[in-house]
């Protein structure tokens, strides 16, 4: 069992661990960490690029895993989504894909979503980010200790940063 399995298993009527990637689509994929005996580290990703370009690493594992979609996943929860946090070593794109049932049906109050150097190796902006999520949220960039600078007035030159920063969608008042 994972490290994420042994701590959750303590809290089995709270949560649920679903040991599958998430992305637009179900399907089978590979997923590259860390070679020579590292399991699960936090740079994990969908792209080979994000470890050996980004990060330096030499030497690189591969692992096949299945996917979901959070639209699959979540359909059927019956219960509100309060906040969504992705952080997917520049899948995000594509799991926003994927949860477009779930954005439009059962709108999570806020989204997080990192982004940063690993978007630009997947290819995906921060102008596809505010289009998948739709017009219901305010773009800010969570800033240290917690500030939130609005992101809705800024010219592109100062939202596709490809820098480590945490994106957040807070859902409009109707």
């Amino acid at each position: 069992m994972s490290q994420v399995g042994i701590r959750l298993a303590g809290n089995a009527l709270r949560h649920e661990l679903v040991e599958m990637g998430v992305s637009n689509s179900e399907s089978e994929s590979v997923i590259y960490d860390y070679g020579a005996g590292v399991e699960g580290s936090q740079h994990a990703s969908l792209y080979r690029e994000v470890l050996t370009d980004i990060h330096g690493s030499n030497s690189v594992s591969s692992q096949n895993i299945r996917l979901t979609t959070l639209d699959s996943d979540l359909n059927d929860l019956g219960k509100r989504i309060a906040i969504l946090k992705i952080d997917v070593e520049g899948h995000e794109k594509a799991v926003l894909e994927g949860a477009q049932k779930i954005l439009s049906t059962n709108p999570p109050l806020a989204i997080v979503v990192e982004f940063n150097e690993m978007n630009a190796i997947s290819g995906s902006h921060y102008r596809d980010f505010t289009s998948l999520i739709g017009p219901g949220y305010n773009p800010y960039r969570l800033l240290p200790g917690g500030t939130l600078l609005p992101l809705s007035t800024q010219p592109s030159l100062y939202t596709e940063i490809y820098a480590y920063q945490n994106l957040v969608f807070l859902r409009k008042v109707l």
